[in-house]
């Protein structure tokens, strides 16, 4: 068993629907495994456990399996080179 190492560490919150959200923070923050774990791009395994709880309207999910209700864009999918001016 390798070492183990918090990425995230007490996290909580909420999103109201029908509006923007942003998630900010400085570089190394946990913004991108967050989003990861969140919208099932990244899951238990390969050595790696996931612990906690994911509410959707009040009742437990599996983002894994809710792939379809969550989603991004990676910043590199959305910055192709073609775009300059």
């Amino acid at each position: 068993m390798g070492e183990v190492i918090e990425v995230l560490k007490g996290l909580s919150g909420s999103l109201r629907p029908n509006r923007l959200t942003a998630i900010l923070g400085p570089s190394g923050a946990g913004k991108t495994s967050f989003l990861n774990i969140l919208s099932g791009r990244t899951g238990a395994g390969d050595g790696k456990t996931l612990s906690g709880t994911i509410l959707l309207r009040g009742k437990k999910i599996d983002p894994t399996t809710n792939r379809s209700r969550f989603a991004y864009v990676m910043q590199e999918d959305a910055l192709y080179p073609a775009m300059d001016p």
